[in-house]
């Protein structure tokens, strides 16, 4: 059975991510919805946000998370 990992075990792999935006131009959902919280840029961003403390899981978060 896989273990279920923590947003801590992901940090170093969010810490990565320099924020270019290209994922953006090869996402269909932002395509479709021009709202940051689709792609790939803006779910790190809010992981790290989370991971900062500057926001919590509220169901906003949880709606751009999943």
């Amino acid at each position: 059975m896989a273990k279920l990992k923590k947003l801590e075990d992901f940090r170093d792999e969010i810490e990565q991510c320099v924020k270019c935006g290209a994922c953006r131009a090869h996402c269909p959902a932002f395509g479709a919805e021009k709202h940051e919280g689709r792609v790939a840029r803006g779910k790190i961003a809010l992981a790290d946000a989370l991971l900062k403390g500057e926001v919590e899981m509220e169901e906003r978060f949880l709606l751009d998370m999943s």
